[in-house]
């Protein structure tokens, strides 16, 4: 595992959002188009997830902020799209009523909606049977999302699998299938977090 990744997960508040502003301003100027809209989505992403807590107890707004940091680290800057899906990707399933994926495009731009979009289970309501719509979902991702949408979504994979607090083996291990069965094989696809996504894997197989 990239140093850098594991750095992330020991943060604090502070020291993700000083990484992630510190960063993007390396590239793009303060008063620039591609620094305000992140600005704002990181805004946006701390007033939809206001109050709301992690298993752990923290706060929900680490987990998007750690998404984005992992894509800035392992990625670069060259895709401002991405790092604005990476903040709000939670934000049009968590948060529909307020943040339907319509706002996200007006607010954001198609580009970043269509990316936000593919990682939203609402799209799959639809099917009564939660198990099955949750392979449905990520039986989709792997076999049509771009890339684009697999780098924050590989990231929130890694995250949630290293952050996950007192679940049972049963959820363990059906995470753990679902990583095997789609995520590892999407990182393999493009190349991208391949010995994270394996970490993750082997670190829920031991929980089982």
């Amino acid at each position: 595992m990239q140093p850098g990744l594991r750095a992330i997960l020991e943060r604090t508040p502070a020291q993700s959002e000083g990484f992630i502003f510190s960063r993007v301003r390396s590239r793009y100027p303060y008063g620039s188009d591609v620094y305000r809209s992140v600005v704002k989505a990181y805004e946006s992403m701390q007033e939809a997830h206001n109050g709301d807590t992690r298993q752990s107890g923290e706060a929900y707004e680490e987990h998007p902020k750690a998404v984005a940091s992992f894509v800035i680290e392992m990625y670069g800057l060259h895709r401002p799209p991405v790092i604005i899906a990476a903040l709000d990707h939670d934000m049009p399933e968590d948060k529909p009523e307020i943040w339907p994926i319509e706002r996200m495009e007006g607010t954001f731009g198609r580009d970043v909606a269509l990316i936000v979009d593919w990682g939203n289970m609402r799209r799959f309501n639809h099917i009564e049977n939660k198990l099955l719509a949750r392979e449905a979902y990520c039986l989709n991702f792997f076999r049509d999302a771009p890339k684009h949408a697999a780098v924050w979504k590989l990231g929130d994979v890694w995250h949630n699998g290293h952050t996950l607090w007192t679940p049972t083996n049963e959820k363990i291990c059906e995470k753990a299938l679902e990583i095997e069965r789609f995520w590892l094989p999407l990182a393999y696809r493009y190349d991208i977090y391949v010995e994270e996504i394996q970490e993750t894997l082997v670190k829920l197989r031991n929980g089982c």
